[in-house]
């Protein structure tokens, strides 16, 4: 038995693959330099990044995959097999994972070496790490020279990008190039609409995520430890009807809205794949939960459809990944007005920036030392000095030192220093909390957008000082002062968050 591994994440097949296969059918891997007896008889599709899916890399999903590769392997006659292979980044060991994925995949039907199987490619990346281990390649698109015969699935793709809504009209480039079995499934399901969509999410990598450095088992677990408090403050402002969570992280608030809205419909928008993924494994107490990855600045669903609208420590996310800009947080409280049914609520609970004044910040600086590498080993001086280098994409922090009665204080704007004490314990995250604006309002400059949009604040709303952060981040940490009479005189921390309640 001689294989083909035809390797590849499949998001699109192409008439030159169609052709270049089919002519390998039965023939001696001599007839092409290839120094191997038997003839060609199984082709292995080993589809790559199986477990990805609704990513700029990887937009569609392994089943919609599949489904267009069936018809296409059928057209070219050779014995196949399909081999999902979940993710792993590209190394010098990759080849042995899909060697090992394709034995325990085919429940060691299958296996493959450099005696029994040629590797079809035209990635150069993969054709070396394939040479290195002996095996054979068959050079797909691209020549001996470097220079490639035809377009790439990835270039063909790029243009359905190009072609916008026009991607299904019958004259489309990207159908020239492209086999028929992949054009029927695309237009089957509208997948490029999907691939469209996805493709203009401004906010995120090409792995869905807002960030290329975010530890998500930590971001996660802060975020479900907070989740009782968070539950506490919210819970009681919520209507029952159509209940959406947007930035719905783990899943742990869309569990708490399962439990006590069993009548409701639970729907959850995230960008992050790793989060949505997070969702789809929690068990919700009851099957009223729907998840979909969108931008939660857009208008998502039909207008007064919704009953309630949850913005939970997301605000500041839309607002830092869009550089900053206000317009889209307005824009996004504009479009939930519009979703919203009469009488429903709009809830936001973030964090909310102080009015603003100058203070002076005391600082520990003994409990931690002042350069080593790791930032968790620093004192709260230290990091804030490091802080107020590397905030908001290096615009920094402005500050003055002064010595008052032999103690050093940091004078700086409140604003300011709410951003720090609010971070400086976010260590494993420490790059992508840094870039971030937490307070990007005041709690009346929240409140003049919800009623300059129609909104009506409901009793309740609030700014709040969580007690368990006061206790074990602030105090002995730092200290807030103003100069009165010359004087300085000790003042209570600023407000960490707020909760926020509209009603249409």
């Amino acid at each position: 038995m001689t294989q083909i591994l035809f390797l590849g994440r499949m998001h699109l097949t192409t008439k030159f693959q169609q052709k270049a296969l089919s002519s390998l059918k039965g023939i001696s891997p001599k007839k092409i330099g290839i120094t191997i007896k038997k003839p060609f008889d199984t082709l292995i599709v080993a589809v790559t990044s199986s477990n990805h899916e609704n990513t700029k890399r990887n937009p569609l999903s392994i089943e919609k995959r599949v489904e267009a590769l069936v018809p296409f392997l059928e057209k070219i006659g050779i014995n196949y097999k399909i081999v999902p292979i979940p993710d792993i980044p590209g190394d010098n060991k990759w080849v042995d994972y899909i060697e090992k994925q394709i034995i325990y995949q085919s429940r060691g039907k299958l296996f493959i070496n450099p005696e029994n199987t040629v590797l079809f490619s035209s990635t150069p990346s993969v054709i070396k790490l394939f040479k290195k281990k002996k095996y054979n390649v068959i050079l797909a698109e691209i020549r001996k020279n470097g220079t490639y015969k035809t377009f790439r699935p990835f270039e063909i793709i790029n243009m359905l990008l190009s072609a916008k809504k026009n991607w299904d009209r019958p004259d489309a480039k990207w159908k020239r190039y492209t086999s028929d079995a992949s054009i029927e499934t695309y237009k089957k399901y509208g997948l490029g609409d999907i691939i469209l969509e996805i493709n203009h999410d401004l906010l995120t990598t090409s792995e869905g995520e807002l960030s290329e450095t975010r530890d998500f088992r930590t971001y996660g677990n802060l975020m479900d430890s907070s989740m009782p408090m968070k539950w506490k403050e919210l819970s009681s402002f919520i209507k029952s009807g159509k209940i959406i969570d947007c930035g719905c992280g783990t899943g742990t608030l869309l569990y708490y809205l399962s439990e006590k809205f069993k009548n409701s419909e639970i729907i959850g928008l995230d960008l992050s794949r790793e989060f949505l993924s997070h969702c789809l494994n929690q068990n919700y107490p009851h099957p009223n939960v729907y998840l979909y990855k969108k931008d939660i600045s857009k208008k998502n669903f039909t207008s007064n459809s919704i009953s309630t609208k949850i913005f939970s420590s997301i605000l500041h996310e839309a607002y830092s990944y869009n550089n900053y800009n206000l317009k889209f947080v307005k824009q996004t409280i504009k479009n939930s007005y519009e979703e919203l049914k009469k009488t429903g609520r709009i809830i936001i609970r973030d964090g909310v920036k102080p009015e603003k004044k100058t203070i002076y910040l005391w600082l520990n600086n003994s409990d931690g030392k002042i350069h080593p590498a790791k930032i968790k080993k620093l004192s709260t001086e230290a990091r804030f000095l490091k802080f107020s280098k590397v905030f908001k994409k290096k615009t920094g922090i402005k500050y003055e030192i002064k010595m008052i009665d032999k103690k050093k204080y940091y004078k700086l704007s409140v604003q300011d220093a709410y951003e720090f004490i609010n971070k400086k314990d976010y260590v494993e995250n420490w790059d992508v909390e840094a870039n971030e604006v937490y307070g990007i309002m005041t709690f009346k400059e929240y409140s003049k957008i919800l009623k300059k949009t129609g909104f009506k604040i409901i009793r309740g709303s609030k700014e709040i000082l969580n007690p368990w952060i006061k206790k074990n981040r602030f105090l002995g940490k730092v200290a807030f002062f103003e100069m009165k009479n010359k004087k300085l005189v000790p003042i209570e921390f600023p407000a960490t968050h707020l909760i926020l309640v509209g009603e249409k």
